[in-house]
């Protein structure tokens, strides 16, 4: 069974830290660049006429890509991709905001939708 990995700290409005050493991600061939998905709910889902469980859903509050490994933690950052032009096959990267717990910030947002401190983080198989 895989460890669970969380959010250990929110460094600013683009990033946050995951509890994860450079040994671990090297393990799970974790990379800089790699997906990074941060869980809101994980739900059951049952045949409603047999009760058989057929399966779990996972509900994501956020996407974020590996964008630093250090020693004993890996950062993760959040980059909105957009169209250089409607005539170009070119896209621009940039930095996006993660919606993270932080007074000044979070007002008229869903509570089940902010990242926080705590918050279980998985990495797609790619």
């Amino acid at each position: 069974m895989q460890k669970d990995f969380k959010v250990i700290s929110i460094l600013d409005n683009h990033s946050i830290a995951i509890g994860m050493s450079a040994e671990e991600a090297d393990n799970l061939n974790i990379r800089v660049g790699s997906d990074a998905y941060i869980v809101a709910k994980e739900i059951e889902i049952t045949d409603p006429d047999t009760h058989k469980k057929l399966g779990n859903y996972t509900f994501y509050k956020d996407h974020l890509e590996v964008s630093a490994i250090f020693e004993n933690f890996i950062v993760a950052t959040k980059y909105v991709k957009q169209n250089l032009s409607p005539i170009s096959f070119g896209v621009k990267s940039e930095l996006g905001n993660i919606n993270a717990e932080n007074p000044q910030y979070n007002e008229n947002i869903d509570d089940n939708a902010i990242i926080k401190v705590g918050d279980k983080v998985i990495f797609p198989k790619g």
